[in-house]
């Protein structure tokens, strides 16, 4: 492949994920909660960098997977450095997809650089592949009474 080829597919890649950043975000306020299930989702968000903002939390099921505000149910973390911890309870078994981004400066959207890359941290539950969005395979875990969805963000 000639390096013309691959800066242009690499720009299309940039390209394509800053718009997959921008369109996930752009969603309506979070719902109150899941619907009456037993199941209890911990997702604790590591590396986040600083305590500035909030951090969007949303599950998604594979059939709206980062389709914009058609998340089963969202909620928003008070930032601090380090780990923070977002727990949904009464989820219905299943399995789920787990988007987070950090809103450092709660304007509610996923602010990006020159290139189109988000300079806001982003990550997704088991898996977070670079400058592609994923697919619900990649990322999804199982809803059970107890379960656990660690994600590690990227700035």
């Amino acid at each position: 492949m000639l390096q013309a080829d691959r800066i242009k597919t690499q720009g299309s890649r940039i390209g394509r994920l800053a718009l997959f950043a921008i369109l996930l975000f752009l969603a309506p306020e979070p719902a109150a909660g899941a619907g009456a299930g037993d199941a209890e989702l911990t997702v604790p968000i590591s590396t986040v960098r600083n305590g500035r903002g909030t951090l969007f939390v949303a599950l998604y099921r594979e059939g709206t997977w980062l389709v914009p505000g058609r998340y089963v149910t969202a909620q928003r973390v008070r930032a601090q450095a380090g780990t923070v911890h977002a727990r949904f309870e009464g989820v219905p078994r299943g399995r789920y997809g787990v988007a987070v981004f950090h809103d450092e400066n709660d304007n509610r959207r996923v602010d990006t650089n020159a290139l189109g890359l988000p300079k806001e941290g982003y990550g997704f539950s088991r898996h977070s592949p670079r400058l592609r969005k994923p697919s619900f395979n990649e990322i999804a875990v199982n809803a059970q009474p107890l379960a656990y969805a660690p994600i590690k963000l990227r700035y």
